[in-house]
């Protein structure tokens, strides 16, 4: 993965995947939020994955920048079978981490149990962050109100944030939505 010298933009040049049929070529609008929507199974967690550098391309290039904050499809899977401790996941003082976490709707001592309270806790993590850039698939799952809250981040960030969402779009203002329109396959033989 090469690194690009501007910041807050991602891009993706020709990238394929072993065993996959699968080619993608895109560009992120630097201080932008960027959409990209597709049917289960078309790649957008392929796309969190080349980027966390778990996959890495067959062929072409990806270029991005430094301290890019993912959170994964599931983030409750992230923290089962490990000991609760707030510290573990936040750094700084106290009143500005109790802060975010009420952002997000969440007590400031209490313990994510389900998959929507550890949605709004790993958002908390990004208010209380406030990255250059974040990767968030499917940022709103699990929560009934995550459409309107992921708008609220939104609008208290000044980081670009990439948003893989599956299958429909969030309206975000002055959002760029990529289309990945087709689910994966395995190259004919």
């Amino acid at each position: 993965m090469m690194q690009l010298q501007t910041t807050h933009e991602i891009r993706f040049d020709n990238v394929t995947v072993e065993n996959l049929n699968w080619q993608l070529s895109f560009t992120t609008k630097s201080s932008r939020i960027t959409v990209i929507v597709g049917p289960n199974g078309s790649g957008k967690t392929t796309i969190v994955k080349l980027l966390s550098g778990l996959l890495q391309p067959k062929t072409g290039h990806i270029y991005t920048t430094n301290n890019v904050f993912i959170i994964p499809q599931g983030p409750m899977m992230l923290t089962v079978g490990c000991s609760w401790n707030q510290e573990d996941y936040f750094i700084g003082d106290q009143t500005s981490i109790n802060r975010c976490l009420q952002a997000v709707g969440l007590p400031d001592t209490h313990q994510p149990r389900t998959p929507g309270e550890w949605q709004r806790f790993h958002l908390a993590r990004l208010l209380h962050t406030s990255p250059p850039l974040a990767v968030l698939d499917e940022p709103c799952s699990h929560m009934d109100d995550g459409d309107s809250l992921l708008r609220h981040i939104v609008g208290c960030l000044p980081t670009t944030i990439f948003v893989i969402l599956s299958p429909n779009p969030i309206y975000i203002p002055d959002s760029q939505i990529i289309s990945v329109p087709t689910k994966l396959s395995a190259p004919a033989k």
